[in-house]
């Protein structure tokens, strides 16, 4: 126990000292006048969330609810436009971070059960860009980033772990109008990868997609695909790839705003059977709007119907209706509101059930405090229906979750390479199964510096 009290203690007084030395360093002796700063914040915040593609081809990251999110993302923290480190035409632009979190319930277990910690993230990490025809500037772009995060518990030493998460993209706007994108993302991590899992499992998901497109003057047309692994270290029967072909027509009906209707095909295959997970084809369709929707409300909204075909034939299909969106919803000058919703069936792992049906909306606010000093808060709600009756002691019945909670936080631009954050959130599952209900509180604080 003492050894274990002192480790925490040299923790606290090394980020500490870190914090110490970072403001001692960033005051030279001539600047305790402010840097000129722009006039509004929204060059440091960011539309969160989810980016613009089909419901299953999201980052890693993003499909976490809101709660358990980062208060603010590291891209936040990098003025992309602002480079120190070129090899000719090569933009380098080292980061890292050492955030300190205590944790109520790190195992997400239900009222009496719940395990604390202090869990410490060293996170190192490199970025890079580069044009690949110099003359061209942006529109041949190679760009990526890697970090590892050398994550510690103080208590369950056996949970320390070192998660990898890269990101690599090339960008081809063609003469005539073609233009040409290919990406992928992988991530290494423990980290449960949706709002039904609970368990701390090696893990690693890898996402490729590419993209052509080609535009006639008010008409966009775009093809896609897209390959999203997931697979398990000691649940090989969880492993399973997600193959998705999209077509997508694009009409601009103002200068920043695109109407879109959207055709998905998809086929999911699990490596191994089971009785719970099988394979699956589905088919979506959606329209939507993209862009400038408002004057001060620029985003995503698409909505649809899917229907996906199960291979077992005890299975029940799905059919129904689904949804997606990403709003930014400029207040003022000074504050930022970002709405997201989403509805989409996702892979299940319990009893019977081979997906269930996920619904989430939230909010998040970012506020400019001060020049240098921002305000941050957020709250979700979310409902997880499953298709099949299951048996839970004495009680069989259809399970549902509801899941809710807020978060707050500050940040604070020591200088242009060096951040201040802290934070608590707060997270809760209520199921009609009480052994699948938990409720966990975080509070962290980081130092983040962008070179």
């Amino acid at each position: 126990m003492e050894t274990k009290s002192l480790t925490l203690f040299k923790r606290i007084m090394s980020l500490s000292m870190l914090c110490a030395l970072a403001v001692a360093l960033s005051l030279p002796a001539t600047a305790w006048a402010e840097q000129p700063r722009p006039n509004t914040p929204q060059d440091k915040l960011k539309s969160p969330d989810r980016p613009n593609v089909p419901a299953n081809v999201i980052n890693p990251e993003d499909a976490v609810p809101a709660a358990k999110r980062p208060f603010f993302h590291w891209m936040d923290n990098i003025d992309k436009d602002k480079p120190r480190i070129h090899l000719g035409s090569l933009e380098l632009r080292p980061y890292g971070s050492i955030e300190e979190k205590f944790d109520t319930n790190i195992f997400l277990e239900p009222h009496g059960l719940e395990n604390e910690d202090w869990i410490t993230d060293y996170r190192a990490g490199l970025s890079a860009k580069m044009p690949l025809v110099a003359s061209r500037g942006d529109d041949y772009m190679a760009e990526g980033y890697y970090h590892a995060d050398f994550i510690e518990f103080l208590h369950q030493d056996k949970l320390s772990r070192v998660d990898h998460t890269a990101h690599g993209s090339v960008t081809c706007d063609l003469p005539n109008d073609v233009g040409i994108q290919a990406s992928e993302d992988f991530l290494r991590t423990q980290d449960p990868p949706d709002t039904e899992r609970t368990l701390l499992t090696k893990r690693w998901c890898n996402i490729m997609d590419g993209r052509v497109n080609y535009t006639r003057e008010k008409i966009k047309l775009e093809g896609a695909c897209a390959l999203t692994t997931n697979s398990y270290d000691a649940y090989p029967n969880l492993n399973y790839n997600d193959f998705m072909v999209t077509a997508t027509t694009f009409y601009n009906v103002a200068t920043k705003t695109w109407l879109f209707s959207e055709l998905n095909f998809g086929s999911i295959k699990y490596y191994k059977g089971s009785a719970t997970n099988s394979g699956s084809q589905y088919y979506q369709g959606r329209v939507g709007v993209e862009g400038k929707i408002a004057p001060k409300l620029t985003g995503t909204m698409k909505f649809g119907y899917r229907y996906q075909d199960y291979s077992r034939t005890q299975a029940s299909n799905f059919a129904a209706l689904v949804a997606f969106g990403n709003l930014k919803y400029e207040i003022t000058e000074r504050t930022t509101a970002n709405i997201y919703g989403d509805s989409t069936p996702i892979e299940s792992t319990y009893a019977t059930n081979s997906y269930y049906q996920a619904s989430t909306v939230g909010l998040k606010l970012d506020h400019l405090l001060l020049q240098r000093l921002w305000l941050n808060g957020s709250g979700f709600w979310g409902l997880n229906l499953y298709p099949t009756e299951s048996t839970q002691g004495n009680v069989t019945t259809i399970r549902g979750d509801t899941l809710w909670g807020a978060g707050t936080g500050l940040k604070y631009e020591v200088k242009d390479w060096l951040f201040l954050n802290t934070g608590y959130a707060f997270k809760q599952r209520d199921s009609n199964f009480h052994n699948y209900s938990y409720n966990d509180h975080q509070i962290s604080f980081r130092v983040s510096v962008a070179f």
